[in-house]
């Protein structure tokens, strides 16, 4: 059995991390049987951060990671080769898992971890005593995430810019997105599929967070749609958003 350690307590609902879901739509669109849900606190997490899985009493940290280690042990086959993705259509996979992880992802963390920083404080991390979560969030997320931020860019250029940068990589990905089916027209879902379901499920669980991103995305009815289809077909015992 493998056990999906997350930020969510109740095994109903999904969670408000990206990477979360894309593990647990991994291993699901994967067809992996009796996945078990736990919670945690994030200070016992292998590298600080969800997610991360326990397989046969190893403890092991990072979507891509455990997702690989499964795949290894011979719990499941590797989406893409079982969709029969050719070498072409795989890197072009890539290219989208880029578009998700490499630049809507940092739009919409940048969005909650510095635009609402308190607000996404208090969700995220709020496992954390109330009175020791000003300071211990501020020096061990804040600081962080805000150097990173800086480094990568983001944080340098105008809101103006922000918000082009925005526009321009939503429509990318309405454009990749299909009204029916899968991204990559396929009988089965592929990796990419998990990568945008993940980015778009952390989206729509905490739109607060998130308002510029949700408006943009709102613009294209049929991303939603897309991941709601997902939802229901694959987790039909689930709470389709909350």
């Amino acid at each position: 059995m493998v056990t999906l350690y997350r930020f969510q307590h109740d095994p109903m609902r999904f969670c408000d991390s990206t990477y979360v879901n894309k593990l647990d739509a991994l291993l699901t669109f994967s067809g992996l049987d009796g996945i078990k849900y736990e919670s945690g606190k994030m200070s016992k997490a292998p590298r600080g951060k969800f997610p991360f899985i326990e397989l046969d009493g190893a403890i092991i940290p990072d979507s891509e990671l455990a997702y690989r280690s499964c795949i290894d042990k011979g719990l499941v086959e590797c989406l893409d080769r079982g969709a029969g993705l050719s070498d072409k259509e795989a890197a072009i996979s890539l290219s989208y898992r880029a578009l998700v992880e490499r630049n809507l992802e940092e739009i919409m963390g940048y969005e909650r971890w510095m635009e609402h920083w308190y607000e996404t404080r208090d969700k995220i991390l709020g496992d954390i005593p109330a009175l020791m979560r000003p300071v211990l969030a501020y020096w061990l997320v804040y600081r962080p995430t805000s150097a990173k931020y800086w480094h990568t860019e983001i944080s340098r250029i105008t809101p103006e810019e922000r918000q082009r940068n925005l526009e321009s990589h939503v429509r990318a990905l309405a454009a990749i997105i299909p009204k029916a089916g899968y991204i990559m027209g396929k009988a089965t879902p592929t990796r990419i599929d998990a990568t945008i379901f993940g980015f778009l499920t952390s989206l729509i669980r905490s739109p607060e967070l998130s308002p510029k991103m949700i408006a943009e995305v709102d613009k294209y009815p049929h991303i939603f749609e897309y991941r709601n289809r997902l939802a229901s077909e694959f987790w039909p015992q689930r709470k389709l958003v909350n």
